[in-house]
């Protein structure tokens, strides 16, 4: 049993997280969530004003990428556990989720923040 202070083994440990590189990188990000007790691995983040399905369908086919909460997808309704959280309907529809696995690499991540980011200016530009 790992005690309260020790690391946990199966958790990504990185020196720059997916979280901090999103934000770093996509312009009005949202967190959906506690920034810091999260399950491990697991990204949820909004871009509001953008549909999740616009950003699915620029790179769905190059990352594993759901939308709204584990509980619902591929549900098309609203998230009824975004509800539950208040969020405002615009974030609750540019919901997205991302898993990060233990064997996922740096430049994976990165390679992905880089994807979203793409998309996500390409989209703004359309709108």
């Amino acid at each position: 049993v790992l005690s309260p202070k020790s690391p946990d083994p199966d958790r990504p440990q990185r020196g720059l997280g997916p979280q901090t590189l999103l934000l770093q990188t996509i312009p009005n990000i949202v967190i959906n969530g506690d920034r810091h007790n999260r399950l491990a691995g697991n990204l949820h983040f909004s871009v509001p004003g953008i549909p999740n399905s616009a950003i699915t369908a620029r790179v769905g086919d190059r990352l594993a990428i759901s939308t709204g909460s584990a509980c619902t997808s591929g549900v098309e309704t609203p998230s009824h556990v975004l509800q539950a959280m208040h969020l405002p309907p615009e974030q609750i529809e540019g919901a997205i989720r991302i898993g990060v696995g233990k064997f996922t690499t740096d430049a994976e991540i990165e390679r992905a923040a880089c994807l979203l980011e793409e998309a996500i200016a390409q989209i703004r530009d359309l709108i």
